[in-house]
């Protein structure tokens, strides 16, 4: 599971700690939690961001209903809304038997919200009454590598969706390509909607909210690392390289890796990765930093590195 070498602590794949040690004491007080709760961590200025735009939620494999949950919550308080959390394999409800399906990432931990059993977009928007008709499509860190968030995602383009709420990483443990290359092209996202959310481990989690294209706004971008753009202030390139022990660091070149130096150092430490001058990150360094390319709107690996995909970790049954 680990890097045989450890001579050089930066020469470790992208999802691990710095050490055995680290990594182990990350998985071990994250993962379970993540288990029972969810798998991102909601704060007030993203509930009351998504709040403040949407009224009528459709959130598509939500587990717990955690995040629907605390929606539906505060919903109750400010003003009438519904939110329809669903999965094709709901962890046990609180009024169900003992033998119930098992969900792949929840076992059968009781739900925070009434999550219903539906196996696609289609079928949960066909349980819904005519409030719902026009709800915002959420998705709460859809499981990486597979096609479960593209499938949602175009049976709700199909349907005439206008709206989509995501929580996870772009280009990274949330989704595939074919799910953000849809979203770019059928929809765009403003700086004003895009809310950083508490990180742990290498993650890069984002509250990303994206409008319907339309002949007005078709051109519409936001520059931001929450997208797949450089985390240099005041650039708007496209970044090429991701740094593999803190994802939420990423650069369109050398000037702008140096220039960010002072704030790359605190947000490692957060990371537990303190560098001395003679362990420094190099940019051009395939260890340290994976390269990108953006293609049409569609994420690919540059120069032939294949990057491995560290899966959630499932609940044992």
């Amino acid at each position: 599971k680990h890097c045989d070498d450890h001579s050089d602590p930066l020469i470790r794949h992208e999802t691990y700690g710095l050490s055995p040690a680290a990594e182990t004491w990350r998985g071990s007080i994250r993962d379970y939690p993540a288990n029972f709760y969810g798998y991102a961590v909601p704060t007030l200025a993203a509930v009351s961001k998504v709040l403040g735009n949407e009224d009528s939620i459709v959130e598509a494999g939500a587990g717990t209903g955690y995040l629907s949950a605390l929606l539906a919550s505060h919903l109750k308080k400010d003003r009438i809304g519904t939110v329809f959390p669903y999965d094709i394999t709901p962890p046990r409800q609180a009024n169900a038997g003992a033998e119930v399906a098992s969900n792949e990432y929840h076992g059968q931990v009781p739900t925070f919200i009434d999550v219903h059993q539906a196996q696609s977009f289609e079928q949960a928007q066909s349980m819904l009454t005519s409030t719902g008709a026009n709800a915002s499509l959420l998705l709460c860190y859809p499981p990486p590598a597979s096609e479960m968030a593209a499938i949602a995602l175009s049976q709700y383009i199909a349907r005439g969706g206008q709206s989509v709420l995501h929580v996870g990483e772009w280009q990274g443990m949330t989704g595939n390509k074919t799910f953000e290359s849809m979203l770019h092209d059928n929809f765009y996202c403003e700086e004003k909607d895009i809310i950083p959310l508490p990180i742990w481990g290498t993650d890069a989690t984002y509250l990303t909210i994206w409008r319907k294209k339309s002949g007005n706004n078709k051109s519409t971008l936001s520059f931001s690392p929450a997208i797949g753009y450089c985390s240099a202030a005041q650039c708007s390139n496209q970044a090429r390289r991701r740094c593999r022990f803190a994802r939420c660091l990423q650069y369109c070149s050398e000037d702008c890796f140096q220039t960010h130096a002072a704030v790359r150092r605190a947000i490692l430490a957060l990371h537990l990765i303190h560098l001395s001058p003679s362990n420094e990150m190099d940019y051009e360094n395939v260890n340290h930093f994976v390269p990108l390319s953006w293609v049409a709107g569609r994420h690919v690996e540059d120069g032939g590195q294949s990057r491995k995909k560290r899966k959630r970790k499932k609940h044992n049954k």
